[in-house]
């Protein structure tokens, strides 16, 4: 069985916006481009060959690192809203193939996390923010797909999955916890991992 990994990836320039200020436009650019990189090379270390990994983005350019940071393939896609760009990638992927969604911008991810997430059991299983909120990691098995990704995206996705009858698993690690989405989260960083993630 084949674990596809898609991973969201906006136009460098025009992401992180929420960190303005305390990032300037082109370190943010940075940060955003050194993610995504960070993010496959992990990806990449964890499932080896035996993954599909695929960014979805709404830029050329994007596509375009991103193959060249390790992903089998980018979708460029011009549909509104990253719900329904999933939505679109997730066509391609056989009923009974894993579709594992992974955000970018999870500076602790490590080679691990992804390990055990993959070994978590259940046919839905979420890896939800630090603070409850959001989703950092969605893991589908078995055909089902469902895509809630924005505010209070993790209860969306547990009301999703309840109404589908699909037992759901929460995986709580901080790697896959800690993402970048406003300066409070820049700021708990190390300092020397802030200067590597944005020069």
């Amino acid at each position: 069985m084949t674990v596809w990994t898609l991973i969201p990836a906006r136009a460098f320039a025009g992401a992180k916006q929420r960190l303005a200020g305390v990032l300037s436009p082109d370190r943010r650019a940075s940060l955003a481009r050194t993610s995504l990189e960070r993010t496959l090379s992990t990806v990449r270390q964890a499932v080896g060959t035996a993954a599909v990994v695929v960014v979805v983005t709404d830029d050329p350019a994007v596509g375009i690192v991103a193959r060249a940071a390790g992903a089998d393939n980018a979708l460029v896609s011009d549909r509104p809203g990253l719900n329904p760009q999933l939505a679109h990638a997730a066509q391609a992927i056989p009923p009974g193939d894993d579709l594992l969604v992974l955000h970018a911008d999870l500076p602790l991810l490590t080679v691990d996390d992804i390990a055990a997430l993959l070994a978590t059991p259940g046919s839905a299983v979420i890896a939800p923010d630090r603070h409850g909120q959001g989703t950092n990691a969605l893991l589908l098995r078995g055909g089902a797909r469902f895509f809630h990704f924005g505010p209070n995206s993790a209860p969306r996705h547990r009301e999703a999955a309840q109404a589908l009858g699909l037992p759901l698993t929460e995986v709580h690690r901080p790697g896959l916890s800690f993402d970048l989405d406003d300066p409070a989260d820049w700021n708990d960083l190390p300092a020397g991992l802030r200067e590597e993630l944005a020069p």
